[in-house]
């Protein structure tokens, strides 16, 4: 449904590879959880993009509150 009203999909607490498969089979955008990382200090995480394999360096900038 939000697809048809150009919204995108985000998942979130991925834990397994299935939760990950299922969720791509339905078409799911954006995908987050324990599966992907865990919770890290802030200096970890700022070095993240640099870590992750190219095709996730691309993933849009989003708002944060500090």
């Amino acid at each position: 449904m939000a697809h048809h009203m150009d919204m995108t999909v985000v998942a979130e607490g991925i834990e397994t590879r299935e939760q990950q498969q299922d969720l791509a089979r339905r078409h799911c955008d954006i995908l987050q959880g324990y599966l992907f990382a865990r919770p890290m200090p802030l200096a970890d995480l700022k070095q993240l993009p640099d870590l992750l394999p190219v095709g996730f360096r691309n993933i849009k900038k989003g708002n944060s509150i500090d």
